[in-house]
């Protein structure tokens, strides 16, 4: 496993962020030197090469890039591929790929970041954090600006931490156990009206105890996660324009029209209209050479 070992002067400065669906997927990285792009790949059979060396992504891939650095990417077949990205800009960048095994993890003076990695588990979070930036982007006004790069920084150290976790020696603690079994079930669940005692009951404890030890382990309410869940599917029915609002909150289990339209706003900043009028433009703002 190859990884980034990164290091960043001054404030990242946001250079390109777009939400894309695409077939036929082919991608040379172009980046200026000093530039770092964070993206979400979702698709079947893409493969790259690295600096290089080939691999196989994974179905639900996090892929750090670093500018300068050689990159390629396509799909085997023509497969829809979809792909969130954003990249940044910063005065001073220092960056090289290294072995996992030649890393001090303890090294907190720089960004550890995987070239790339399956988060399928952690979809929706990620996933989550790089939308809100592409929304911000979109809108370009100067609070959105400043929220692009305080974003950035939560999602690097997010990928950071991440990373890290995977290669630690460490005990085992109970809240990484019952917040990975927790969001499973929300995953799962979502759309059926989850309560935390029905979540609990199927984990064999105590709701108080339950929620005591996934605000632990994961820094938010076990509602708060599964509002998270259920906003990243409102926003992608919303986009899709199927439905009604009434419709969208029925199908992510919340049945309140009201309800969801506030949740909505409150979580990516925007109203659904202006959301979906975000997504479906949001190609105009891209900068790579997508090819269909």
């Amino acid at each position: 496993m190859r990884c980034l070992r990164v290091k960043v002067c001054g404030v990242p400065e946001p250079v390109f962020a777009c939400s894309v669906t695409t077939e036929n997927y082919d991608w040379k990285n172009e980046n200026e030197e000093k530039c770092l792009e964070i993206g979400i790949l979702e698709g079947k059979s893409v493969v790259s090469s690295v600096e290089g060396e080939d691999c196989t992504y994974p179905e639900c891939a996090l892929i750090v890039v670093a500018g300068g650095e050689d990159i390629s990417s396509r799909s085997v077949r023509s497969e829809t591929v979809y792909i969130n990205t954003i990249s940044v800009r910063f005065s001073g960048l220092e960056w090289e790929i290294v072995n996992v095994s030649d890393v001090d993890m303890s090294d907190t003076e720089y960004f550890l970041f995987p070239c790339y990695v399956d988060i399928s588990e952690d979809k929706q979070h990620y996933l989550r954090l790089v939308k809100t930036y592409i929304s911000h982007y979109a809108r370009n006004a100067r609070y959105d600006r400043a929220m692009c790069v305080s974003i950035w920084f939560e999602i690097a150290a997010n990928i950071d931490r991440m990373f890290r976790s995977m290669y630690e020696t460490k005990p085992f603690f109970a809240s990484e156990f019952y917040v990975k079994k927790v969001n499973s079930i929300i995953a799962r669940d979502f759309s059926k009206g989850l309560n935390i005692t029905d979540i609990a009951a199927e984990l064999g404890v105590t709701p108080n105890y339950l929620s005591s030890v996934y605000r632990k382990g994961a820094g938010i309410t076990i509602t708060q996660a599964t509002n998270l869940v259920r906003m990243q599917h409102a926003r992608e029915l919303a986009y899709e324009g199927r439905l009604t609002t009434q419709e969208i909150a029925e199908k992510v289990g919340l049945h309140d029209e009201g309800y969801l339209r506030k949740l909505f706003k409150r979580t990516w900043g925007v109203s659904i209209n202006e959301c979906r009028r975000i997504d479906h433009e949001i190609t105009l703002y891209h900068q790579k050479p997508w090819q269909e």
